[in-house]
């Protein structure tokens, strides 16, 4: 009869002109076009509108920045970086995209992020149930850049019987 409350709806607002700081933790979405400093946790969706100015950390669901953000974001859905949108920081996300014209500077990782407890456990008894396979090649083969580059140079200089000297 009554139905849940949903926590992707936007119901806090930072408006343009407000100035705010301090560590905001939030149930349901968040919509910024003002200025923020601190931290952001939320258990929904954040947006940085096209005005917003976030000079934080950011942590949701689904993120998506029109506006500018100085600092890491952690996104356990998908973040989007508009044409408008510019973060400068490190991001954590399970998809990602930037719109021509955004701007991403900073380090991406891409990987599962558990949204629940129940899918954290689901996720820990798939990878009990299923080996984690590798496909890198075997240990000996794998050579550094310099160091193959110089195990070709000295092929080369013996197929063409030259000695290499040391300049």
């Amino acid at each position: 009869m009554f139905k849940a409350k949903r926590k992707t709806a936007i119901e806090t607002l930072i408006g343009q002109g407000t100035l705010a700081e301090g560590k905001l933790t939030c149930e349901s979405g968040i919509h910024l076009e003002g200025e923020y400093h601190g931290e952001i946790i939320c258990e929904g969706n954040v947006l940085v509108g096209e005005y917003g100015l976030a000079h934080c950390n950011i942590a949701g669901v689904d993120v998506v920045i029109s506006g500018k953000v100085i600092g890491n974001i952690v996104s356990r859905g998908r973040l989007t970086v508009t044409a408008s949108g510019s973060v400068h920081g490190n991001v954590i996300a399970r998809s990602l995209i930037v719109q021509e014209g955004g701007v991403l500077c900073g380090q991406c990782e891409l990987e599962q992020i558990p949204v629940s407890e129940k899918e954290e456990n689901s996720s820990k008894q798939d990878k009990q149930e299923k080996p984690e396979q590798k496909n890198t090649p075997p240990s000996s083969s794998v050579q550094s850049i310099p160091d193959a580059i110089a195990n070709n140079d000295a092929k080369d200089n013996k197929r063409s019987g030259k000695s290499r000297q040391a300049g």
